[in-house]
């Protein structure tokens, strides 16, 4: 096998390692890369609930690129160097508020927990907002063909990536949705991205909080689920438009996030 290096895109899959195999095996590629005597960077990532096994994996990449405050300190308060830019969603700013069509909808996605799906849901309802989940469930012939493919030892390592879901149609309706209330982080990247208000239910871990409270200061726009159905009209009018000073903490967030990223992006291609 001929390698010029390993990246390992972590996002929000490398926490509570515990019970979480998919997390011990995405960090096992740093000492995979080692014995193949070549560099491995961990990128776009969120980490938490770790332990003394996974800092010592980490310790191993040669570089490390996290996506929200919280995780540099968490990783820097155990000793391990990282870097941090915006979640990779974000730093392609050509589909700006300008690209998008005028806001005459109000829209609900899903969570990463199916509880608060169902919650997020019984909101919509209620308020009259388009619910949608932003992934795509497998039909069932994709099930059977999945599980065939695992059965025949065919890992996701060894297949091209192929899409399930139209980005760029989901991207435009958050464009022009006048609020936004979800508990997925990349559906909060993309609010951000559109300049697109939104409320927030926080997900299996802190990442989302940690995202809001870098880009606005504050993390006003993540609640708990009693706060979400407790929330007046009132409340759901004010959130519905974001300030000055917040179209102004976004827009620098945004700019700077992608001048970091194209930095260290830059630095891992000389490395």
């Amino acid at each position: 096998m001929s390698l010029d290096a390993i990246v390992v895109n972590g996002e929000g899959s490398i926490h509570t390692v515990d019970s979480r195999p998919r997390a011990r095996q995405l960090l096992g590629l740093s000492r995979f890369a080692k014995e193949l005597g070549v560099p491995s960077f961990l990128v776009n990532s969120s980490l938490f609930n770790l332990d003394d096994q996974a800092f010592e994996a980490l310790n191993s990449f040669s570089k490390i690129l996290v996506r929200e405050s919280r995780s540099k300190e968490y990783l820097e308060k155990n000793g391990i160097n990282c870097e941090i830019a915006p979640d990779l969603s974000m730093v392609d700013l050509s589909f700006r508020p300008e690209a998008c069509g005028e806001r005459t909808t109000k829209l609900a996605t899903d969570s990463v927990f199916p509880s608060y799906s169902r919650e997020i849901k019984a909101f919509a309802d209620k308020h009259s907002f388009v619910f949608e989940s932003m992934q795509r469930k497998p039909t069932w012939l994709e099930k059977r063909r999945k599980k065939i493919k695992k059965s025949l030892g065919v890992f996701p390592a060894t297949r091209l990536y192929k899409p399930t879901s139209d980005f760029h149609s989901f991207l435009k309706r958050i464009g022009e949705a006048q609020l936004v209330v979800t508990g997925r982080f990349h559906t909060v990247t993309l609010c951000l991205l559109t300049s697109t208000p939104f409320i927030a239910v926080e997900s299996n871990t802190p990442k989302i909080s940690a995202l809001v409270g870098d880009c606005l200061g504050d993390d006003e726009r993540v609640v708990s689920l009693e706060r979400l159905k407790n929330l007046s009209a009132g409340d759901l009018e004010r959130l519905s438009r974001f300030s000055e000073a917040e179209h102004a903490s976004i827009n620098e967030f945004l700019y700077a996030g992608t001048n970091s990223a194209n930095s260290f992006f830059s630095r891992m291609f000389g490395f």
